[in-house]
């Protein structure tokens, strides 16, 4: 079976390097172009050089949390989506981003299909 390329661009910001990694490879298996930010303020930097297609987001990071992040960027324009178990944050989601959660649980193998399902809205 043959998997669709993306040409898309994605930041992906967590605080745990393991996770940036796993995620990273499989999106690049996809054909995304995928740039890496473990906190908030590198996040903001590489948004706003690279401006990323779509930013996925830790729901909660020790620094500063994923939604306050996710609402600054969406505040800038950004695309974002968040991952989270956090049931509060699922039920109240920053605004801009309803409909763009993604459980933490969502398998690396299929994190493409879904950013590719949110993207396809975007460009034609």
């Amino acid at each position: 079976m043959t998997l669709p390329v993306a040409p898309y661009s994605v930041l992906l910001v967590d605080d745990e390097q393991l996770i940036l990694d796993l995620y990273s490879a499989a999106l690049r298996l996809r054909g995304f172009t995928v740039h890496q930010a473990s906190d908030a303020a590198t996040a903001r930097a590489i948004s706003n050089r690279a401006r990323p297609d779509i930013t996925c987001i830790d729901g909660r990071m020790i620094n500063q949390s994923g939604a306050d992040l996710a609402r600054h960027l969406i505040d800038n324009g950004a695309r974002v989506v968040i991952f989270t178990n956090d049931q509060a944050l699922y039920d109240h989601p920053p605004a801009g981003s309803a409909g763009r959660l993604i459980k933490v649980n969502t398998r690396p193998a299929d994190l493409g299909d879904r950013l590719l399902e949110i993207l396809s809205g975007v460009r034609s």
